[in-house]
Parts: C-alpha cells; structure tokens; sequence
C-alpha cells in the first residue's frame, strides 16, 4: 500500500525564499514539507553561491589590504619622502614667555 502525505504546504528548494514560507506556515500552524535536491539545506546562497562567493571576496580584499600596509611600512623613508618634510614650513613655539605687560 503506497503511503499518503497531507501537507498543507510543499516548498520546492530551502533557498532563502522556500525557507521563509516554510517558517511562517509553521508559524501559522500549518503542516510543511520542504523537498530539497542537495545534500544540505540552505539552497545554492548558503552552499555555493552569494554567501560563500562575498565572503571569499571580502578576506581577498582585506588581505590585500593588509599586505599593502605591511610592505608600506617595511619600507625605509627616504628623506626626501613627504612624510618627513611635511611640518617643515611650521615653526617652533616661541620659549619666551611674554607678561603681556607693554613698556
């Protein structure tokens, strides 16, 4: 004898829209199946696609990033280099100290 089923709903694929309308008919107290062809749920977003593609490209970026610094910063200064002319034009403070008295 073939078994029977009764859901109220059936959602194709556990991406982030299957998923969404299966929590909220739960939520509902609705009966629910959700029927996905991967090994994991989650659809491609959390398996291989957005997710795991933003995150690859955001430690890309900040370890290029970080590379950058660290070769900037192994490098010896020059002394024509800006860094080490760019308070050249600005004097000292003055170490007298005036009364403010006039004579």
């Amino acid at each position: 004898m073939p078994r029977t089923y009764d859901y109220d709903l059936v959602c194709i694929g556990s991406g982030p829209a299957g998923q969404r309308a299966a929590v909220q008919s739960a939520k509902l107290g609705k009966c629910v199946a959700v029927v996905e062809k991967q090994q994991c749920l989650g659809g491609v977003c959390l398996g291989t696609g957005t997710i795991p593609s933003k995150t690859l490209r955001e430690a890309v970026l900040f370890f290029t990033v970080l590379a950058r610094r660290r070769s900037t910063l192994a490098r010896p200064r020059s002394s024509s280099s800006p860094r080490s002319t760019r308070f050249s034009g600005v004097s000292r403070p003055s170490s007298r100290i005036s009364s403010g008295a006039t004579t």
